[in-house]
């Protein structure tokens, strides 16, 4: 029997602090002020702290009996809508192999609770970064959008994927300056369906998915991957995105089909006019008028980037 230490910070804002031994496959304990539980081990790997929370459930940052790091996305008690959901995470990432697309290097359970482990970043989403810091210079913005293209791009060309969930908060910048796609969870195959998506149910991010993804997940193609990146870059130009000050979904959807946002040259009006004609093509209404794939998007991009200011 090895026992080993570890200390974690409860929501609550209390230090626990439980010895583990390694070769029980479950540890969980109470908050002694919340008295909420607390996982600690879940097979071969040690809770270090916890990261975040979804709708798709918790993330932890985890290591295994070699020390090295991860990050785990856990579930317990699914539904069999949810577990489908997540399960289909693990099938769709499992095959990706890019540099810019977070790696899954496994998955696993343990009774009622079933978990995916992936490498573990250090480093800021863009949206903690936008809250922090505000608009980025052109050159990083565009230099961050080519990366997430040669992501998208990978997955399109190869396994035909759409992601239908690009946003701020699913982009990840490393503290080496490396771009992270995250959060498979609504990525699919174009053309085919899972049968996951309810009548009446958003799948989605609406400030930032184009129109026809309000009235049909099943049937959008990548071209929504170039409207939501676009309204992604849209963000990182200016500090703020698009259709801002719109909270009501129906709001938003009336806006979406108006195609009636605050023009980017009106919020900064010293960028570049390449960048704000990307950004105004890749977010038109209809999605035969915006680039037809990422590959299209990246190869305009890139030409305008090596011109851009250094």
């Amino acid at each position: 029997m090895v026992l080993k230490a570890y200390h974690l910070n409860c929501k609550c804002e209390r230090n626990l602090k439980v010895e583990v031994d390694s070769d029980v496959p479950f540890v969980r304990v109470k908050c002694e002020d919340c008295n909420k539980l607390q996982l600690f081990k879940i097979n071969e790997y040690f809770i270090i702290k916890h990261l975040g929370s979804g709708a798709m459930g918790s993330v932890y940052l985890a290591e295994d009996g070699d020390e090295n790091k991860f990050a785990l996305k856990i579930i317990e008690n699914p539904d069999k809508s949810l577990l489908d959901h997540f399960m289909r995470e693990c099938m769709v990432q499992i095959e990706l192999d890019h540099k810019n697309i977070t790696k899954l290097k496994g998955q696993g359970r343990y009774g009622c609770m079933y978990y995916i482990v992936m490498e573990y970043l250090e480093g800021n989403s863009l949206d903690q970064l936008l809250r922090k810091h505000g608009a980025f210079s052109s050159r990083n913005a565009s230099k961050i959008i080519l990366s997430v293209l040669s992501g998208l791009s990978y997955a399109a060309q190869n396994f035909k994927l759409v992601h239908r969930d690009i946003k701020p908060a699913n982009i990840f910048l490393t503290t080496t300056n490396e771009v992270k796609i995250l959060d498979l969870g609504l990525a699919k195959p174009e053309g085919e369906s899972y049968g996951l998506t309810e009548t009446g149910v958003i799948k989605g991010s609406p400030p930032y998915m184009p129109f026809e993804q309000f009235t049909g997940t099943k049937s959008v193609d990548a071209r929504a991957d170039v409207y939501a990146l676009g309204a992604t870059f849209y963000h990182l130009l200016c500090g703020q995105m698009p259709f801002y000050g719109l909270r009501k979904l129906t709001e938003i959807a009336v806006a979406k089909k108006k195609n009636k946002y605050i023009p980017l040259r009106q919020l900064k009006g010293d960028l570049a006019p390449e960048l704000i004609q990307i950004v105004e093509k890749s977010m038109a209404f209809s999605p035969d008028d915006r680039y037809q794939s990422a590959e299209e998007m990246l190869e305009i991009l890139l030409s305008v980037y090596n011109n851009l200011p250094r």
